[in-house]
C-alpha cells in the first residue's frame, strides 16, 4: 500500500496511486445488513430532511441522492461507492 509520498528511489514523473484496502470502505463488514435487490426503490422518511445531516461525507451523499427515490443501483453508482 503506498501512502501518496514519493520515496528517495521513486520517479517523480510516474503518477502516485494511493491503494485502499477493501475493508476500510465498508468499515470491515463483509456483508450488507439489508439485503436488497439492485432494483429496489429507496424512498426517504417524511422526517429525514429535518433531522440532523451526518458528518459522514458518503452518507450525506447517500441522503442526498435519496431525495430523487433512486434505486439501489443508481445510488451506488452516483455515490461511487459498493451497493452494501
Amino acid at each position: 500500500m503506498t501512502t501518496g509520498g514519493l520515496h528517495p528511489d521513486d520517479d517523480p514523473d510516474e503518477p502516485v496511486v494511493d491503494e485502499v484496502r477493501p475493508y476500510a470502505l465498508t468499515a470491515g463488514r463483509t456483508r450488507a445488513v439489508v439485503e436488497l435487490s439492485l432494483e429496489t426503490r429507496l424512498l426517504m422518511e417524511s422526517g429525514a430532511r429535518t433531522r440532523r445531516r451526518p458528518t459522514d461525507h458518503l452518507l450525506a451523499h447517500i441522503l442526498d441522492v435519496c431525495e430523487a427515490t433512486p434505486s439501489v443501483a443508481e445510488v451506488s453508482a452516483k455515490v461511487g461507492a459498493p451497493r452494501g
